[in-house]
């Protein structure tokens, strides 16, 4: 029975990643060719802000406006976004003060979509650098994001960010049924906030980052709110337009993912054990056959290691052996930081993030 049982749930996340990878294989642009206005987020960026402005100038034809919304910076982001405004008037510059009852860089997007030109608005974080030439493609949907290439060029991200990201967006996420609405709930409406295009239109109508600003994930929340709403949302592989540096250290690295997970489950420790149930399950099964088929046993380890290689694939260009163990390690050490992420929720001790002290607030899915 045991065998059945793990087997049972093993099958089910394999077909899961596989109908994801149908699901993400190129498709055609409805629509092309139109002028996109760029809203980047900007606080304490001063290690990427330049990178990211040089990136979108170099897709300049592309893009009408690059709106940088500074939201409080105390380094040297302000400075390094004025002295690019000096090589091109397509940048402009925007100081906001995050109002009380705001999380995250929801204010900041907000403030830059009502400041868009264009009916296009595509939303960046300033670590994000788009290579050189690309074209954002187009859809009919109302919110589409791209699944980029991470740079993981330290230890701690090459630890946590193939699990953290990828591993739960492809193995466990139905990413065909994220656009399902029952009675106004988006059950499995998801989303990564890095490259994030909308529609300008359908963004207002919605209520857009103002209708979810308490949320810390705002990424996922805007999905959710846009599939209650009655549009439509889509991913998209994006590791040929753009490199994402999400941390600098271990220590953002574990505080960046801590202040997610409790949020990303709606606070619920049921939900939670079932994932990590699932995820150890998945993990081993192979060996639970060990003594009663061995041959079996083996062809399961062979599936799990390919399909680990795809994960992998999904997370850079290029990668070694070193980095495949590393992101077997970041399994546990992600298990590890999701149990403190869900003590300082429970206990309203908060999170850490850009010397700011937040405090999250979960909601049910709409």
């Amino acid at each position: 029975m045991l065998q059945i049982a793990f087997f049972t749930i093993w099958f089910i996340v394999t077909c899961n990643f596989i109908i994801n990878l149908v699901y993400l294989r190129p498709r055609k642009n409805t629509v092309s060719d139109k002028q996109i206005s760029v809203v980047i987020p900007c606080r304490d960026e001063e290690n990427h802000i330049e990178l990211c402005l040089k990136s979108c100038l170099q897709n300049g034809n592309n893009f009408s406006e690059i709106i940088v919304v500074d939201d409080g910076s105390s380094d040297g982001s302000v400075e390094k976004i004025r002295t690019m405004m000096q090589r091109s008037k397509l940048i402009k510059l925007i100081s906001a003060k995050r109002p009380d009852g705001w999380s995250g860089k929801s204010y900041a997007c907000f403030v830059g979509a009502q400041s868009a030109k264009s009916n296009l608005i595509l939303f960046l974080d300033a670590d994000v650098r788009l290579k050189t030439n690309v074209h954002i493609p187009i859809s009919k949907f109302d919110l589409t994001f791209f699944i980029p290439e991470f740079i993981n060029s330290n230890l701690s991200e090459k630890i946590f960010i193939p699990f953290r990201i990828n591993f739960l967006l492809l193995f466990l996420l139905p990413m065909s049924l994220m656009n399902v609405n029952i009675q106004g709930k988006a059950v499995f409406a998801n989303a990564l906030g890095q490259i994030l295009l909308v529609k300008k239109d359908k963004y207002f109508l919605a209520g857009g980052h103002e209708k979810i600003k308490s949320s810390i994930v705002d990424d996922i929340a805007l999905a959710q709110l846009f599939v209650s709403e009655g549009m439509k949302i889509e991913g998209r592989r994006g590791q040929h337009l753009a490199q994402v540096k999400m941390y600098d250290s271990f220590a953002d690295c574990w505080r960046g993912c801590m202040k997610n997970y409790y949020a990303n489950f709606g606070g619920s420790i049921l939900n939670l054990t079932l994932l990590w149930i699932f995820i150890f399950i998945f993990i081993l099964t192979p060996f639970v056959f060990v003594i009663i088929s061995p041959i079996f046993s083996l062809l399961l380890l062979i599936s799990n290691v390919c399909m680990w290689i795809c994960l992998m694939s999904f997370t850079y260009w290029k990668f070694s052996f070193v980095d495949f163990i590393l992101s077997i390690v970041g399994i546990f050490f992600n298990f590890a930081c999701s149990a403190e992420s869900f003590r300082r929720g429970i206990f309203k001790i908060g999170y850490v993030w850009k010397e700011r002290i937040i405090m999250t607030e979960v909601t049910p899915r709409k």
